[in-house]
C-alpha cells in the first residue's frame, strides 16, 4: 500500500502529472479495495503505516539519486490528495474505458474512490514526514 501511496505522490509531481496518474489509475483501485480488508485498514491506522510510509520515502531518495525534489514535500501535498475530485476529474477517462475492460465484477463507484483519496490524505496529514536527505 505505501508503494503505491508514494508512487501516486511521485507521478503528483512529474511534468505530465494528470497523463502519469491516469496511467496508474489501478493504483487508486488497488488502494481502495485493500482499505476494505481489515488487517490492512488497521496497519493502515497504525504508527506502522507511518514507519513503512517514511522506509518506502527514504528507499526512494536511494532510488530516485536525480529529480527526487518531490520527496523533500510532504506526501499530502501531492496534488492527488490536496484536491482528490478536481484530480480525479482529470484522470478518470481510463477507469471508465480501458482499465474497466480489465476488471471482472463490479468496479468501485467513482465517488468511493474519490472518498478513498480523501481518506489516504487525512492520514497523511498525521505523518512525520521527516526524510534524512
Amino acid at each position: 500500500m505505501c508503494e503505491k501511496i508514494m508512487s501516486l505522490v511521485r507521478f503528483s509531481y512529474s511534468d505530465q502529472p494528470y497523463v502519469d496518474l491516469a496511467n496508474k489509475i489501478r493504483h487508486i483501485y488497488d488502494i481502495h479495495l485493500m482499505l476494505e480488508n481489515k488487517e490492512v485498514a488497521t496497519f493502515f491506522a497504525s504508527s506502522e503505516f507511518d514507519e513503512m510510509l517514511v522506509k518506502v520515502g527514504s528507499d526512494d531518495v536511494l532510488s530516485f539519486k536525480n529529480n527526487n525534489e518531490w520527496l523533500k514535500i510532504h506526501p499530502k501535498e501531492a496534488m492527488i490528495f490536496i484536491d482528490p475530485e478536481s484530480t480525479w476529474d482529470a484522470i478518470k477517462t481510463p477507469y471508465r474505458t480501458t482499465f474497466r475492460d480489465l476488471v471482472t465484477g463490479e468496479l468501485p463507484s467513482e465517488e468511493s474512490l474519490i472518498i478513498t483519496l480523501e481518506k489516504v490524505a487525512s492520514r497523511l496529514g498525521a505523518t512525520d514526514w521527516a526524510l534524512s536527505k
